[in-house]
């Protein structure tokens, strides 16, 4: 219950009145100043609590019967005594709360900071935890008590990195405020092997030296530059081959002092790696564009069949050259606004894709087709175009459907004897289809093959 002050003052002063009279002189002071001044301390905020004590020592004199009495050196003496005492109790009661508050707030903010931090914080000391948070047993797949119990927790340290764990132990200081940020990997207790990255620093726990610091999970991360370095090194790798074919065929014929029979053919084939490297590039500005959000189409009205002549155009000899069947169909269309080399791209995406899951003797399949859906009460009939490719692959698994269009990623599917992908083509199929204002969709399931679609809004609406 809310105490008030006017009321808790009208109480207080009957009791002064009635202790001062039932009691010997001077023992009124100290009863009445005691618990008073306490439920006082821990009920109203602190200029309250003086403004209360200054009524209460103006009652004290005031509760002096008769005031000649105050004349009197024992009853002064007690009664100024009283006084004094009561603020000095007043003060040191409101310090004290204030005190207690300060800590209770600050160790809120400590648990909240430490149990509720995403990375896992920690000290150890004489190679055991001393403290942990949540974060580490979700990281490391222990409890926390059976961390805590842990004889040392060089245990949990992968034993190819033991070596690395113990030279930066060896070379930790004692030294407060010694820091250290390394990469090492850790062991799970299901066996799993995860990278972390541990950030410490040398500190005191009880009079001797403890090491406190933060540790993460960067799996994540380490499988990003993975896959990074791979996209490289396929870049560095596709760029080689039809460049040293371009050098060569050019060395060649500028030591040709008078044309022969076979210059244009070399010609025709520095002309053919020259296109790919082309194509290669515009390929890679757009995924780094891609990367940074930049990408941006550039429509004009273009026919679809024409885009998809030029696929089959590009990709019969490589159906030939795999011993795959190359099935294109569709019917004419009329123009619609695209991008076309935008466009070209996210379908020869597919395309390689198909040719690289279909398998042996496998077919692939290249379509189009058009037509209406309802939308929304306001345009009920809203045009599409549909551009379709299928394989005769093994399928994406269900629990890999969802995650398919993302960036870097790749399915554990086995290819057709074709090299990983940079897991980038199949984003920028997705990229592609909605700076266009549509989607794109996958239907597959194991053993069924994979069909891939891009849903483009026709006349370029949206």
């Amino acid at each position: 219950m809310k105490l008030r002050l006017w009321l808790f003052i009208i109480v207080i002063t009957l009791a002064v009145f009635i202790i001062d009279a039932l009691t010997p002189p001077g023992m009124a002071v100290w009863l009445v100043y005691a618990l008073p001044l306490f439920i006082a301390a821990r009920n109203f905020p602190k200029k309250k609590v003086y403004l209360f004590t200054a009524a209460l020592s103006a009652l004290v004199i005031l509760g002096t019967v008769p005031p000649s009495a105050l004349l009197t050196p024992d009853i002064a003496f007690n009664r100024i005594a009283g006084i004094l005492a009561g603020w000095a109790a007043a003060i040191l009661f409101v310090r004290q709360r204030e005190r207690q508050e300060s800590l209770r707030d600050m160790d809120e903010k400590l648990k909240i900071l430490l149990e509720e931090s995403p990375v896992g914080n920690f000290l150890v000391q004489d190679g055991r935890f001393e403290f942990l948070n949540d974060r580490i047993p979700e990281i490391l797949g222990y409890s926390r008590e059976e961390l805590l119990a842990m004889e040392n927790v060089m245990s949990l340290v992968y034993p190819e990195d033991l070596d690395k764990a113990r030279k930066i132990m060896e070379d930790f200081s004692a030294k407060k405020g010694d820091r250290r940020c390394f990469e090492i990997r850790s062991v799970r207790k299901d066996g799993g092997v995860i990278p972390v990255e541990t950030l410490t620093i040398v500190t005191q726990h009880k009079g001797k030296p403890a090491v406190i610091g933060i540790v993460m999970d960067i799996s994540g991360r380490k499988e990003l530059e993975k896959r990074q370095r791979d996209f490289i090194a396929m870049m560095t790798h596709d760029l080689k081959s039809p460049l040293t074919t371009i050098l060569g065929y050019s060395d060649i014929l500028i030591s040709k002092k008078k044309e022969e029979p076979d210059t244009l053919e070399m010609l025709e084939s520095i002309r053919r790696n020259g296109d790919k490297i082309l194509d290669m590039v515009n390929y890679f500005m757009t995924v780094f564009r891609m990367e940074a959000g930049e990408l941006r189409v550039r429509l004009a009205p273009e026919d679809p069949s024409e885009i998809l002549k030029e696929m089959e155009k590009n990709f019969t000899a490589v159906a030939a050259r795999k011993g795959i069947s190359l099935k294109v169909e569709f019917a004419p269309m009329e123009k619609t606004l695209l991008d076309r080399a935008y466009m070209e791209r996210a379908i020869s995406n597919l395309m390689e894709n198909a040719f690289n899951y279909a398998g042996p003797n496998g077919a692939v399949s290249l379509s189009a087709y058009s037509g209406t859906r309802e939308m929304d009460r306001r345009r009920k009939n809203r045009g599409f175009l549909a551009i379709s490719v299928s394989d005769t692959g093994p399928g994406i698994p269900p629990d890999e459907i969802d995650r398919i269009f993302e960036k870097y990623y790749q399915s554990d599917a086995k290819t057709n004897g074709g090299a990983r992908g940079s897991g980038l083509g199949l984003a920028v199929v997705k990229t592609v289809a909605e700076a266009h204002g549509g989607r794109a969709a996958v239907e597959s399931a194991p053993g069924m093959g994979s069909t891939f679609k891009i849903f483009l809004p026709l006349r370029g609406t949206a």
